[in-house]
């Protein structure tokens, strides 16, 4: 069955209808049943139409609502890792039970990666060691 609005196929029925009152050769038993069937259906096509329109009115309430409090949940589990972490401290592994990444330490390498740790020279003593002798 091809994809045809709504309103065209109603219209196409309600014409049906018409016709068939318009044509007294067409007043027969079984067409006069196949059009009580053919108004049947229209009403419950319309009825249905109308209660899909309250219900597209009523899921984009609901879409709404649910974005406002999905944004208050996101706050609020945000306020919480902030509380967990100011009381468990920012390099506690327990942090990740709440998927916040613990700070961790990281050595620096200075002197061996060949950087001094004096770079000045009047900070080195006379022989070139560290310090003021």
């Amino acid at each position: 069955m091809p994809k045809v609005a709504l309103g065209k196929t109603l219209m196409d029925w309600e014409s049906t209808l018409a016709g068939l009152t318009e044509d007294p050769a067409l007043d027969q038993p079984n067409i006069r049943e196949l059009s009580a069937q053919l108004a049947e259906l229209i009403a419950a096509v319309k009825e249905l139409a109308d209660e899909q329109n309250a219900l597209e009115g009523r899921r984009r309430a609901i879409t709404q609502q649910l974005r406002i409090v999905r944004r208050r949940g996101e706050d609020v589990a945000i306020k919480i890792r902030s509380a967990v972490r100011s009381v468990m401290g920012h390099r506690s592994a327990a942090l990740s039970r709440f998927r916040i990444r613990p700070i961790r330490l990281h050595k620096r390498l200075t002197e061996e990666a060949g950087i001094a740790v004096y770079p000045r020279q009047d900070l080195l003593g006379p022989d070139g060691s560290q310090g003021k002798n």
